[in-house]
Order: structure tokens, then C-alpha cells, then sequence
């Protein structure tokens, strides 16, 4: 349960980490210090919205030794990125998509990050369907934004999740195995 790397839980509050270009992050301001995995358990275990989980976050010291960003939605729709710029936490509300660049302001001399293709191909199949999109739908999108070993040397897709906040499951892909999706209700491991 503390290698967490995205969940649900039961508010319907959802969280997911993504690797980003730049440098570590290390904050040092005297509070608890957490790394990525306590970062979603916390959330998980306690934040009953977006806002909360936002809040419970800027509660803790960040030190990653990569850094990454953090994808948070509840099932009012409210979405929320966290970024951690130069050791410090920076909050992008409303965000639809992410893919693993940063969507907040940064520095010059921060790398550009990668993924901004995947990402415009996300934004145009979702804004053909005005941003609203079934299960089906999402797989097919998350299919033609995937990481693979040929569009990016980066790193590939490991697993994808398509979240159904208000219902409470989850259903997931490993390893780009679209014709394989596996589903998982919160009710079921509570």
C-alpha cells in the first residue's frame, strides 16, 4: 500500500504521479518530509476533495530525488496539478490533461520535458467529443497518447486507468495491452 503510484478512493478523490524533466526536489522548511508514494497514500487516505487534497499536500516537505508532478481530480469534476518549481509548490487548477511536461510556469533554465505531442493528441480527441468521454472512449485515448518504445526513448506506459470517480471502480491496461482491461471496484478490497 506505501508504493502507490495513483488510486482512488472511497470520495471519489483520484491521484496519479508523473515523471517530469528537471531537477530533484528537495524542500526544507522544518515540516514532515514525504517522497511520492506517502504523497498518494495521504491523499488517499485522507482527502475527501480536490481542495483538501491540495491543502493535505502543502502540509509536507517534498524530497524527491526525480521530480515529478501530481494529477488530482474528486468526482465534482475539480482537477488540480502539483508541481514542485525550484522547492516550491505550485498549484494549476482545472487541468484536463497531462502528459509529462510542465504546465505551470518554469524557470529558463528548466528542461522542456517531453510529451507535449501526446498531449495535443489527447486535447483534439477530447475536445471532439466536448471533453466528455465513456470508458471506451478513454482507453482509445489513452491508446494514441501512450508512450512506446518508438515515439519517445524516454520511457514507455506501464499501466493506464480510466477513474469512474462517482462509481467508485477503476478499470486498468498493463503494458499497452488494450484488448485486456481488468476492472477493480473499491468495493470489492474494502
Amino acid at each position: 500500500p506505501y508504493l502507490s503510484m495513483d488510486g482512488l478512493n472511497e470520495a471519489g478523490v483520484c491521484i496519479s504521479v508523473l515523471a517530469v524533466d528537471g531537477p530533484a526536489v528537495s524542500q526544507n522548511t522544518g515540516k514532515a518530509v514525504v517522497n511520492p508514494p506517502l504523497i498518494i497514500r495521504l491523499v488517499l487516505d485522507k482527502a475527501g476533495s480536490t481542495d483538501e487534497a491540495v491543502n493535505l499536500i502543502s502540509q509536507y516537505d517534498a524530497n524527491f530525488k526525480s521530480p515529478f508532478q501530481f494529477f488530482i481530480a474528486d468526482r465534482t469534476g475539480k482537477s488540480a496539478v502539483v508541481n514542485y518549481i525550484q522547492n516550491e509548490m505550485t498549484v494549476t487548477y482545472d487541468q484536463k490533461i497531462l502528459t509529462n511536461f510542465y504546465i505551470c510556469p518554469v524557470p529558463d533554465d528548466y528542461p522542456a520535458g517531453h510529451g507535449e505531442d501526446r498531449y495535443e493528441t489527447a486535447e483534439e480527441m477530447l475536445e471532439e467529443t466536448r471533453y466528455q468521454a465513456d470508458a471506451k472512449r478513454g482507453f482509445e485515448i489513452l491508446r494514441a497518447a501512450a508512450q512506446t518504445p518508438e515515439t519517445e526513448g524516454v520511457g514507455t506506459t506501464q499501466w493506464s486507468v480510466v477513474y469512474h470517480l462517482s462509481k467508485g471502480y477503476a478499470d486498468v491496461v498493463f503494458q499497452r495491452n488494450w484488448d485486456d482491461i481488468h476492472s477493480c471496484s473499491l468495493s470489492e478490497v474494502m
